[in-house]
């Protein structure tokens, strides 16, 4: 029999990470593979990890979608599908118990409902820790060494939006507390990326540059379109604004820390908000209380790090697991064999109450229309 190939579709680093992990299984498990950021080429088994928005059309005989990140769609939450259509996909599947309640409440909406089934499968991502953990401590021996800092205590700062001095503020906090600090920024390396968040891509260059002025050794900046599952380890702390880095934080027990009064926009000229901050996961404090909320997590280190394991395991589903779980979801699925990770919905979908929501969308965009008319 002819070996059946897949298409990784990826359109940022991120999600390049995402799919090469769950490559390195494919050929032991009789597929051929390739990576395509292209996500209007033809495929015999399409993976997608991105937000389904961007998939205007589905070329793939079988496809296949998960989320991008761990936070996705947090506007709306919990129900995702409201704004994203995993309808159109054959086979959906999500990382733990927390996102899979989200999908039950979600059940009634035709967009949570892939044609074939949802399935928890666990994140591809903690593959890399728990599947070979000397490759993996190993890897971590090089980087420490790499990094060189002295014994004290290291942050790792990684922000979503680098903006309205968020650095310069956790650079200040490092010299004061005499820590370390590792920065790691996103890429926004897509075509569209670059013009688009200039104004973030020229902050960071500025915000790296002020880190090595002031803290010298005692700063490593990494390259931007490196994993950032090979950093966490090498913490105490990690800070950000309101990115789905505190949900792999917890793979590595490690506390996370976002400051409530940072502000969110699309460049520096934009609307700005508040970030929004799952709070049952990352502890939080605003600008001015940094340095003694920090001092704070030091000093009752060892309470915090009981509570992360316990949420651990609410976020992540097989460890060490997802991507065999992965081929043999593949597999049940061609062969038509009975489906162990599929979840059942709670609710008939509600047809109605889709239709309205598609209405009022229609209208509201109608009128934005007659408005700039």
């Amino acid at each position: 029999m002819a070996k059946r190939k897949i298409t990784f579709y990826h359109t940022d680093h991120h999600e390049f990470h995402i799919c090469k992990i769950l490559s390195t299984l494919a050929n032991q498990n009789n597929f051929n593979y390739e990576f395509s950021n292209n996500i209007k080429k033809k495929s015999d088994i399409g993976f997608y990890c991105l937000d389904s928005n961007y998939i205007k059309k589905i070329n793939s005989k079988l496809s296949i979608i998960t989320l991008g990140g761990l936070d996705q769609g947090k506007i709306v939450w919990p129900n995702l599908w409201q704004k994203e259509n995993w309808n159109k996909f054959d086979i959906g599947f999500l990382p733990g118990k927390n996102w899979k309640n989200k999908w039950l409440q979600s059940s009634w909406d035709v967009n949570s409902r892939p044609k074939l089934s949802m399935n928890i499968l666990g994140w591809p991502k903690s593959e890399i820790i728990f599947d070979d953990k000397k490759k993996f401590e190993l890897i971590n021996e090089k980087i420490k060494k790499k990094i060189n800092f002295n014994k004290n205590k290291t942050i790792l700062y990684a922000p979503n939006r680098e903006m309205g001095g968020k650095a310069k503020d956790i650079i200040n906090t490092v010299k004061e507390l005499g820590f370390n600090l590792i920065i790691k920024q996103f890429a926004w390396t897509q075509k569209n990326q670059k013009q688009k968040f200039h104004n973030l891509r020229e902050n960071i260059k500025k915000s790296n540059n002020l880190a090595i002025k002031i803290l010298k050794k005692k700063v490593y900046i990494v390259n931007p379109t490196e994993n950032i599952m090979n950093y966490y380890g090498q913490a105490d702390l990690l800070i950000t604004d309101e990115s789905s880095v505190i949900y792999e934080a917890l793979l590595f027990d490690l506390p996370s820390l976002s400051v409530l009064d940072w502000k969110m926009a699309q460049n520096n000229y934009g609307t700005t908000r508040e970030p929004i901050i799952d709070r049952s996961v990352s502890l939080t404090c605003y600008k001015k209380d940094l340095n003694n909320k920090i001092q704070k997590i030091f000093r009752n280190y060892k309470n915090y790090k009981k509570k992360i394991i316990r949420k651990k395991y609410n976020h992540f589903s097989y460890l060490d697991k997802s991507c065999k779980n992965f081929y043999k979801l593949l597999d049940i699925t061609i062969n038509s064999k009975k489906n162990i990770f599929e979840i059942k919905p709670i609710y008939k979908i509600n047809y109605l109450k889709c239709y309205i929501r598609k209405f009022t969308i229609k209208l509201k965009l109608f009128i934005k229309k007659i408005i700039n008319f």
